[in-house]
């Protein structure tokens, strides 16, 4: 019964007033995204219903009846959330869809033709059936939370999922009208061109492959005008020395599952000596997130390995830095358009013939709005300790504050470092996993089994002696030990 009360609709609303989050008290302050929560428990009460279900096919004499009052509870409350949330998004793609055909109609409906004529009848269907919608929205929303969670359990076909279908066939509709208006009016405009004698195929295959290399060429401008760090590349250098099976401790760390599975905006620092394979567990991490992205449960990581080299001086400047993170964030995925508040700050330091890029402030300023555009961001940087030690603390703010902000979106920071003073200063009250030697020790042997491996068969090691498997054995268990959680010395 508690479950019940607490999907009652007056939490709900709550949630969406506050925008979907409460701050927690605690030592980070942070933001519990409430809708977040509220979907996971969706899932684990559909779970715990299908498994009572089971469990009365077995034994319905006696399990039945109680099994049914039971089942009408977890059904209320998950009816009335499921819809809610059914509600609150169709309203949401309505606004879109308005928006969309506003300007339909400022396009298709200029000149008088029996195609603009349909379309317009098309148009008038579709806005009358979003009325329709509207109406009951607004009805469905001020009934009181008892009443409407009580209608949950007795309609047995959703009345708005209903209206939702014949919304979405008018729009079908509306865009059928469209695509044969579209087609009619390059018909006009192909019998003009030819009447002018004007080779009209050839020229508008040039004017359109002329038009996409300018659009092409102008993100391509934007992006290397937010920063030009080969990101990638550098990730994609690191990553191929994982060796298949190590690392794994990292990600079965309840610490790390926490950090990644919260509904909470949260940072997790990996700490460790000089030499210990910081750099390889970020790129593990960062493998992971990409997989989840590539299995559609997440938006794509950014993230940059920080680099004191004289060859790249960028890889240790805070600025540039955070604004690796700007470009990566810049576009949902690759090849996408490039997001709103990107494209106008461009436009705006255009309009002042400003030629330097952005100040550390502005990318800050950026990514705070950036994030707005996700349902969770992950950032990962490694080797912070590399970064110039007189100017990090503006990024180390910059971090904080992303995390500390209200947005829509979750936020997951994740670091690692050597222990400078400041760097273990700012970041003490946060998560963090320490990189002792012996939770390396395995992927120690590992790494040391196979390098000596490779050093035999290439005959640079125990060439002509008859005792190879005795003395790999000892080369590998002395090697191991020796390094005490060190891959650096390991290596040499």
């Amino acid at each position: 019964m508690d479950l019940r009360l607490a999907l009652q609709g007056e939490v709900i609303e709550q949630c969406i007033k506050k925008r979907w989050q409460f701050s927690r008290r605690g030592r980070n302050g942070e933001n519990i995204f409430l809708r977040d929560i509220f979907n996971k428990m969706v899932i684990w009460i559909n779970m715990f219903k299908q498994i009572g279900d089971t469990v009365v096919q077995y034994g319905p004499g006696h399990a039945a009846l109680p099994w049914a009052g039971v089942r009408f509870i977890l059904q209320v409350a998950v009816g009335d959330i499921v819809k809610f949330d059914f509600v609150v998004e169709g309203a949401e793609s309505i606004s879109r869809m308005i928006e969309r055909y506003a300007i339909f109609e400022d396009i298709y409906l200029r000149r008088t033709s029996k195609a603009s004529i349909e379309l317009e009848n098309a148009l008038v269907r579709l806005y009358s059936t979003i009325l329709v919608y509207q109406s009951k929205a607004k009805s469905f929303f001020d009934q009181s939370s008892p009443k409407r969670v009580s209608r949950s359990v007795f309609v047995t076909e959703d009345e708005f999922a209903s209206i939702a279908r014949k919304i979405d066939l008018e729009q079908s509709n509306v865009d059928r009208c469209a695509a044969i208006l579209d087609g009619e009016n390059q018909n006009n405009f192909s019998n003009s061109l030819e009447a002018l004698s004007v080779g009209h195929s050839e020229r508008h295959a040039e004017l359109i492959e002329l038009l996409h290399h300018l659009d092409n060429s102008k993100r391509y401008e934007i992006l290397r005008w937010i920063s030009p760090q080969p990101y990638l590349e550098h990730h994609e250098q690191i990553s191929k020395n994982i060796l298949a099976g190590t690392g794994k401790w990292v990600l079965e760390d309840p610490i790390y599952a926490e950090w990644h599975q919260g509904s909470t905006s949260s940072l997790l620092r990996l700490h460790g000596k000089a030499g210990a394979g910081k750099s390889t567990l970020v790129s593990i991490v960062i493998e992971d997130a990409v997989r989840r992205f590539e299995a559609g449960n997440s938006p794509p990581p950014v993230y940059f390995y920080c680099s004191r080299n004289a060859a790249e001086p960028e890889g240790y400047n805070p600025a540039a830095i955070i604004s690796s993170i700007v470009r990566q964030l810049s576009c949902a995925e690759p090849g996408l358009p490039l997001l709103p508040p990107v494209i106008e700050k461009y436009e705006r330091k255009g309009q002042g013939f400003s030629s330097r890029g952005l100040q550390i402030e502005e990318s800050c300023d950026l990514i705070t709005k950036l994030v707005e555009h996700y349902s969770m961001t992950t950032i990962v940087i490694d080797a912070l300790d590399e970064c110039d030690p007189e100017k990090r603390e503006m990024l180390l703010d910059g971090i904080e504050s992303l995390l500390q902000k209200n947005s829509f979106g979750l936020v997951k920071v994740f670091l690692s470092s050597r222990d400078d003073q400041d760097i273990v200063c700012t970041l003490r009250d946060y998560p963090h996993l320490d990189l002792v030697s012996s939770r390396k020790s395995g992927d120690i042997e590992v790494f040391v089994r196979e390098e000596t491996d490779k050093l035999i068969k290439k005959r640079r090691l125990l060439r002509n002696n008859h005792a190879k498997e005795a003395l790999k054995v000892l080369i590998i268990d002395a090697v191991s030990r020796g390094a005490d959680g060190m891959f650096r010395w390991a290596s040499l």
